[in-house]
């Protein structure tokens, strides 16, 4: 999860829904459901959503 999360950070036309705070390694979710939508398409799970993105950001 991690590493995708880095991998939209880095990417200048997800700035829309995910972009770093400037504090450290602090980022800001402003479209979670854009940022779980992706994630679905990347593993494949369409019906990947923020409430199962986020129990992964947990662990």
């Amino acid at each position: 999860v991690w590493k995708f999360l880095l991998t939209l950070l880095t990417d200048r036309t997800c700035e829309h829904c995910i972009h770093w705070t400037g504090d450290g390694w602090e980022f800001n979710l402003i479209d979670p459901k854009e940022v779980a939508h992706r994630r679905g398409i990347k593993k494949t799970q369409p019906q990947m959503n923020y409430e199962k993105l986020s129990i992964a950001l947990r662990y």
